[in-house]
């Protein structure tokens, strides 16, 4: 038994080291100005999601904001969308469900905007979530 609770623990481990690493190999290519801004904006989006979104949302919310000053300046309209929906998601994750709302209706404008169908839904949904969680039922069904 003992060795089973030691091989799991070492399992474990291995797994949260390897977990760390690839959250530092996203900030890597991030970093990187060598690399694609396409791939840079993604690692960066997946960076702050996994990294801060739900433990520090501050910090992501501050984060999502220095990838949207980049979005801009690169005219990366799905970037800004992304963004925004991270600091949306900052918001809800602190239960500031107003902000969240006008952080998803932001994105959800550029994501009409440039035809994400996906990310058009997606907003969409977290709009009505946050509005059934204010209780604002008649404004869930007109989004």
């Amino acid at each position: 038994m003992r060795k089973l609770v030691i091989t799991l623990s070492l399992l474990i481990a291995t797994f949260a080291v390897q977990a760390q690493l690839n959250l530092d190999s996203l900030h890597f290519v991030w970093v990187d100005d060598s690399k694609p801004d396409t791939s840079r904006i993604e690692a960066n989006t997946y960076y702050i999601w996994y990294s801060y979104l739900y433990s520090q949302p501050d910090t992501a919310f501050a984060l999502a904001e220095d990838l949207m000053t980049f979005c801009k300046e690169k005219n990366n309209r799905k970037g800004e969308a992304m963004a925004l929906h991270i600091q949306g998601n900052a918001r809800k994750a602190q239960s500031n469900y107003p902000k969240a709302i006008e952080y998803f209706t932001l994105s959800l404008n550029i994501r009409k905007e440039i035809g994400d169908k996906n990310g058009v839904s997606s907003s969409l949904d977290l709009i009505g979530d946050m509005h059934q969680n204010l209780g604002n039922y008649r404004k869930e069904l007109n989004n």
